[in-house]
């Protein structure tokens, strides 16, 4: 194992630093160029970047660990081109449209999605940086099986929204299509299944196995605590609709 900073074996400490390096960069660049081009995009590839540096430092390379990084990096890439298609394709992103101006409140969301970012990738560091070969459990394959279907679930439910907003006869309507039949935020759900699939791989390795396991419900905080950066959910008389 690689130790960039001493005494930080587990690379809590270099991982939080390039985190927040990273994030704070593309802050610089949407707040003085008024774009919010690289905003989501600079989320996800953090999880990329995560990943792999902790796989690579961390120099055991078992299947496990492998697999993990893997399945984070598939997920964050695809999510970072789908929002990068999208928010081009809009021209900006409406969520930033009342704070985008405001120095603080806009770094305030980049601070916020500092811990998230950290937060959320810190099982698959965990895994990463676990000098033990453990033997996959049923555990490994109930979480990959998790995963996966998280994983269908947010591209299909992102791909019928997609379809849905193409067509022009259905602006300022509500999509019933598919998963958004059954789910307020279908892709949200994906997002969640895939990080508890993923959370529930580690387990065997971790004596601090249930704090950890709660790490992605800070997924789950985001969509459902109102004082959090805001989501694009607007009320429309007794309607909801969804630009998510």
């Amino acid at each position: 194992m690689i130790d960039v900073i001493p005494g930080d074996n587990k690379q809590y400490a270099f991982m939080f630093l390039v985190t927040v390096a990273l994030q704070y960069s593309c802050f610089a660049v949407a707040y003085l160029c008024e774009f919010d081009l690289i905003t989501d995009f600079a989320g996800s590839m953090n999880f990329v970047l995560i990943a792999v540096l902790s796989l690579y430092l961390g120099g055991t390379f078992f299947p496990r660990q492998i697999v993990v990084t893997a399945m984070l990096c598939t997920t964050r890439v695809y999510l970072a081109l789908y929002l990068f298609y999208r928010v081009c394709k809009r021209k900006s992103d409406g969520r930033f449209d009342k704070i985008r101006g405001s120095f603080c409140k806009f770094m305030g969301f980049w601070t916020y999605q500092i811990f998230w970012v950290y937060l959320v990738a810190l099982p698959v560091q965990r895994i990463n940086v676990s000098p033990n070969d453990v033997p996959l459990s049923p555990l490994d394959y109930i979480g990959w099986t998790l995963w996966t279907f998280g994983f269908v679930v947010q591209v299909s439910a992102d791909l019928q929204k997609l379809s849905f907003r193409a067509d022009p006869a259905n602006k300022l309507k509500i999509c019933k299509r598919g998963f958004w039949r059954y789910s307020r935020h279908p892709n949200y759900y994906g997002e969640m299944l895939m990080f508890w699939g993923l959370t529930m791989s580690g387990i065997p390795l971790w004596t601090a196995a249930v704090r950890n396991a709660t790490l992605p419900m800070m997924t789950r905080m985001l969509i459902m605590n109102p004082a959090t950066p805001p989501f694009s959910t607007l009320r429309r008389g007794s309607s909801f609709t969804y630009a998510c």
